[in-house]
């Protein structure tokens, strides 16, 4: 994988999954009709799946989610990549 360009900032992006198989996306306030999943920015020396756990709390209140799956890349678009990472989950 190549390097991100300068002044990149690492971050996450959660997709969260209920046991019904639903996912959560919230409203944006700044965007109308505009949806969004958590995410966030990884802070220095913070391991990403940290980062996960606490931008999932800070953003939805949720603390009690597992990190099934790690879709990693810092290129835009990743959609074929991230729906191969979850797409076992809805089967």
């Amino acid at each position: 994988m190549e390097s991100p360009p300068e002044g990149y900032r690492k971050n996450v992006g959660i997709c969260l999954i209920n046991p019904s198989k639903k996912i959560f996306a919230a409203s944006r306030l700044d965007m109308p009709n505009a949806w969004q999943m958590p995410q966030g920015g990884i802070d220095e020396n913070e391991d990403p799946k940290v980062a996960v756990i606490r931008e999932l709390k800070e953003e939805t209140g949720v603390s009690s989610a597992e990190v099934l799956a790690e879709a990693v890349d810092f290129k835009k678009p990743v959609y074929k990549e991230v729906l191969a990472v979850f797409a076992p989950y809805f089967q």
